[in-house]
């Protein structure tokens, strides 16, 4: 089998871990736990599937690849050892990939350019985007609207005891807090880290790492985010040229899961409404962070 995608994250983690077993199954993908010698770094998840999400942390795979695989899978008790050198997940489901996924046949980051217009896309009001958050269920929007604006403000500034607020709130494989804080670190990455973002940024991932307060499937996604790296729905909404465009890529990225794409939309909405009305940034203020795989 030959992958069609290997995010950075997913290689980084194949290349330091040397068992695996499922960690949850779906109709179209699978999360696997990756687990270490007993010297070895923490547990980390990847993702394999054939729904083209190019996650950093995924392999996307066909569709009929796929679909042999998880006939032998046999639920989600399955597991095996992983052999780096062969490129092949042993055990009772054996996948074998080869050499690709050495390193990363995509690029998962966005480019950062210093100003609230790199992102060309325009999501809605933020009072707007709020109604579809799974965040306003059971909850006064404005309540909630002010929450999420405090958070994006704390970030800017270099804080993230606003943004704890967001971290597991709600219900889902990844709760609508969360994917609200990947939005906003998408538009923060994007336009260069301004303010403290950079700070707050590497703070939130320790945060999340280290005391885990969310489920497996969300720590990894925003380990990811807090480094820059996004999965295609919403790195294709960051690289929107122009608003038109930005237009088909919102859409597409709001049919993500039951509130997922909602909830990060109304991460960008605020991101992006604070971030213009922010004054230009100094040309000699130092935005860049070394980040630690």
């Amino acid at each position: 089998m030959e992958p069609m995608w290997v995010g950075a994250t997913a290689a980084e983690h194949l290349r330091r871990r040397r068992r695996w077993r499922v960690h949850s199954l779906f109709a179209s993908s699978a999360n696997l736990r990756l687990e270490p010698d007993a010297s070895g770094p923490a547990p980390a998840l990847i993702h394999i599937g054939a729904g083209a999400v190019e996650a950093p942390f995924g392999i996307d795979v066909t569709a009929a690849d796929w679909r042999a695989w998880r006939s032998r899978l046999h639920g989600a008790s399955a597991r095996g050892d992983w052999d780096p050198v062969r490129g092949r997940l042993g055990g009772v489901a054996p996948l074998d990939l080869g050499a690709r996924w050495r390193e990363a046949t995509g690029d998962s980051t966005v480019p950062a350019l210093p100003s609230a217009a790199s992102v060309a896309v325009q999501p809605p009001a933020p009072v707007v985007a709020v109604h579809a958050s799974g965040l306003s269920a059971g909850s006064d929007a404005a309540t909630v609207l002010d929450r999420v604006r405090a958070a994006f403000d704390g970030l800017l500034a270099g804080r993230t005891d606003a943004a704890t607020w967001l971290l597991g709130r709600g219900p889902g494989v990844t709760p609508s807090g969360d994917d609200v804080l990947v939005g906003m670190l998408g538009v923060l990455h994007r336009t260069g880290l301004p303010g403290r973002s950079a700070d707050a940024a590497a703070s939130l991932r320790e945060r999340v790492t280290a005391d885990p307060v969310t489920t497996d499937v969300s720590i990894a996604y925003l380990d990811d985010a807090c480094r820059g790296r996004f999965a295609s729905p919403l790195r294709r909404v960051l690289l929107a040229a122009d608003p038109a465009e930005g237009v088909a890529r919102l859409a597409a990225l709001r049919t993500m899961g039951h509130t997922s794409g909602a909830d990060t939309i109304l991460g960008l909405a605020i991101a992006v409404d604070a971030l213009r009305h922010l004054p230009a940034p100094s040309p000699h203020t130092p935005r860049s962070h070394t980040w630690a795989a």
